[in-house]
């Protein structure tokens, strides 16, 4: 089978196998100049073949904005999405989404880039967050969520990393029944059953009573 001319190989200072390709977008309206989409890092040619024919249907279709080949950290983003989200919110929601971010969620993945940030990534912080704050981590979970959707919104990513993980769920503790009667106080509920008029409801408790029922 013939192979795409577009897409090469080459080898990395390890002297790995990689592949990589470039497409053409078409003229800058201000300069003139060509605009190329470059891509590498593949480790195999299918992938390289994948990745270009995307490429080329968001070319072909006008949505490609050539995001597609920039690495953007997931604090940049974050200050973005702020900008918006800050206009529609309360002082005090804002303050409180800040705190969030800057004491739990910014710390774990702020310097990451959103495109290399994984769903086995997000599990790990995920249950990070369950073990320091079990009642509220699920809003950390949806904050750090917004900004994966932010992201795919504006075509820098494919899917939300987070949504793919598994939300642990805190379990109830199961306190053990201690509400018996002492020897006196179920005595004195027997006699008192004996003065029932219909007998059996002294029969029937004291059964239950002395055979542990």
């Amino acid at each position: 089978m013939k192979r795409n001319k577009d897409i090469t190989k080459y080898k990395t200072p390890s002297g790995q196998v990689r592949y990589k390709f470039k497409v053409y977008v078409g003229k800058d309206e201000e300069t003139g100049n060509s605009i190329q989409a470059r891509k590498q890092g593949f480790k195999s040619y299918d992938d390289a073949l994948k990745s270009y024919f995307e490429i080329k249907d968001k070319i072909a279709k006008g949505t490609y904005t050539g995001n597609e080949n920039k690495k953007h950290k997931f604090s940049k983003l974050y200050e973005l999405w702020l900008a918006n989200y800050e206009l529609t919110v309360k002082p005090s929601t804002l303050h409180n989404t800040k705190m969030f971010f800057d004491n739990h969620i910014l710390p774990d993945l702020g310097n990451l880039y959103v495109e290399k940030i994984t769903t086995l990534r997000c599990q790990k912080v995920i249950n990070k967050w369950f073990d320091e704050l079990p009642k509220t981590y699920k809003k950390i979970y949806n904050l750090a969520s917004n900004i994966f959707e932010y992201a795919v919104n504006n075509d820098l990513i494919v899917k939300n990393p987070m949504k793919r993980t598994i939300k642990p769920k805190l379990q109830r503790e199961k306190k053990p029944f201690t509400n018996f009667y002492s020897k006196e106080e179920l005595n004195e509920y027997l006699e008192a059953c004996k003065k029932k008029e219909n007998p059996r409801v002294y029969l029937f408790f004291r059964i239950l009573a002395y055979t542990g029922m």
